[in-house]
């Protein structure tokens, strides 16, 4: 991270005044006094995350374009390898902190976000502290200390008795602050459990905004931190279960739908136009709208299975969408609720143009990127990247199948193990071009394919494929590790078994109800502690 992760490290070491922090467990960081809590900063908070918080504390809308994209790695954008601060970062977040201050200014003052009379005029010092404090809170996650409160008062007074000035100082600062860039979290020693370190209520609040409403925690969630509600496991599973009560959860849960099925890959799809004609325009975000629909209802939907992402026989179209499937656009020509006949070929998310199009080149299909989809997205069987030795085979003739091309490719010894994993999967898709159309007039085209590992392996098409995964069993425990690795930002390890256990057991109890398998993580050893490594890193 350089000389901004540097920065912040150095900062929050200066914030360590507050009470719970690393300064009281000692001055040896190795050898903490066993009843003291350690800080630990876990990660920057993502893009998405940032974003979301802004819009909430700034009670605005829009995006902030400011900010630079995140990177992913095993598909999410939640894990400390892939959220460095660049300088780019500091630049964005020093626009934005500024920017947000003058707007507070010309809104109405500080009362826009206190949510209560403020008069700068009448009592200054009442209103800037009111301020400071509220709005910190918020920022930092967490409540002040004495000391906090007290470098920002000072910093308001170094405006000389310019009350705008004063504001837009401190608003800059607390925008700017490493505990509002990062999730900065304190853990205690817990007794009942060897090993482990249990998450404050503050950070534990932090922890369920972040995942389950994909933004900060708010006045209400901090209030309910601060009586002492998120310190046993059970109250975290009162408060998980409130949040996904709360119609922000939608929002939250969405986001890793979107992750977890890649949709973010739609945004950088291009296709040459006289291979596929009906691609016209920017389509990648109705190709994510239809899939963000159908899975919204899915999750929330009443009697949702979970399970419907791979067999459900309906989507949700608009005019442009109809296009690609090669229908009648809905009269209405807004989003409409789509029911599939059977026979028809579609069903779930396998047969919808966002995923055969990401899974797809700019000419033509392919059956290896769509088995790399099935095996890594929905099953958690990844292939290894192709060795330094692997090689493009050389085009063939012009009427060569994707079969014949890949079972040339399947010859050559470096590339043998990893596509007869890939290539018999997305063989089953060859009826289906890329953009989500069906071919037709391709008797060649039997859609025959096969899944090494599961029982029975053969199939024919993707509705079919999507039954075997359904009946498998193996796609529930891939949704919970799905989960797992994105809510703790990192690739699953041995002593999470038991956690995925626990998660797929509990969606499984549920009839197949999201909403489960999410408090079953929230309330795991997992999700509410750290390890010895972790806070000793």
């Amino acid at each position: 991270m350089g000389r901004i992760k540097i920065l912040a490290l150095v900062m929050l070491g200066a914030a360590c005044a507050t009470p719970g922090a690393a300064r009281d467990a000692g001055t040896d960081p190795e050898q903490p006094v066993d009843d003291q809590p350690r800080l630990v900063v876990r990660r920057r908070l993502t893009r998405d995350e940032l974003s979301a918080t802004l819009r909430a504390l700034l009670r605005r809308g829009g995006e902030f374009p400011q900010l630079p994209l995140d990177a992913r790695i095993r598909g999410f954008d939640t894990s400390p390898e892939v959220l460095p601060v660049s300088s780019a970062h500091a630049a964005a977040f020093a626009l934005i902190a500024n920017e947000a201050a003058v707007q507070i200014e010309l809104s109405g003052g500080p009362a826009v976000l206190l949510g209560a009379p403020c008069n700068l005029a009448g009592d200054a010092d009442r209103c800037v502290d009111a301020f400071i404090r509220r709005l910190g809170r918020r920022v930092y996650r967490r409540a002040l200390s004495d000391e906090e409160v007290a470098s920002y008062h000072a910093l308001a007074a170094a405006a000389g008795g310019d009350h705008g000035q004063a504001l837009r100082s401190v608003m800059s600062a607390l925008l700017q602050s490493p505990w509002f860039l990062y999730a900065v979290e304190s853990a205690r020693r817990d007794p009942a459990r060897p090993g482990r370190w249990r998450l404050d209520g503050w950070s534990t609040a932090t922890r369920l905004a972040l995942l389950l409403w994909g933004e900060g925690p708010d006045d209400a969630l901090l209030d309910r931190a601060a009586r002492g509600e998120l310190d046993t496991d059970e109250g975290a599973r009162r408060v998980a279960a409130d949040m996904l009560a709360d119609g922000r959860a939608r929002a939250g849960v969405g986001r890793f739908l979107r992750e977890w099925l890649r949709l973010y890959a739609v945004d950088w799809l291009q296709r040459d136009p006289t291979r596929y004609p009906r691609w016209q325009g920017n389509l990648g975000g109705d190709l994510r709208e239809e899939t963000v629909r159908f899975a919204d209802e899915v999750v929330w939907g009443e009697g949702g299975d979970l399970r419907d992402l791979l067999t459900g026989p309906w989507t949700w179209m608009n005019p442009a969408i109809a296009g690609l499937y090669g229908v009648a656009p809905p009269p209405s020509g807004a989003w409409t609720r789509v029911a599939f006949p059977d026979g028809e070929g579609r069903a779930g998310i396998l047969t919808q143009p966002s995923v055969l199009a990401i899974t797809a080149l700019s000419r033509r299909e392919s059956a290896t990127l769509r088995g790399e989809y099935v095996r890594s997205v929905l099953l958690c069987d990844p292939v290894g990247s192709p060795p330094p030795e692997a090689a493009d085979v050389p085009p063939g003739p012009a009427d060569e199948t994707e079969r014949q091309r890949l079972a040339r490719h399947a010859s050559a010894p470096a590339c043998a193990s990893c596509h007869a994993r890939l290539d018999p999967v997305g063989l089953g898709f060859e009826r289906y071009d890329g953009v989500g159309g069906m071919i037709a007039g391709r008797d060649d085209l039997t859609g025959r394919g096969s899944v090494a590992g599961l029982t029975p392996a053969d199939f024919t098409g993707p509705v079919e494929l999507g039954r075997l995964l359904r009946a498998s069993g193996r796609f529930e425990r891939c949704a919970a590790t799905q989960l797992l690795r994105f809510a703790l930002g990192r690739a699953e390890a041995p002593r999470d078994e038991a956690t995925i256990d626990l998660m797929t057991r509990a969606l499984a109890a549920s009839s197949y109800r999201f909403p489960a398998m999410a408090a079953a993580l929230v309330t795991s050893e997992a999700f509410l502690t750290l390890s010895d490594a972790e806070v000793m890193r």
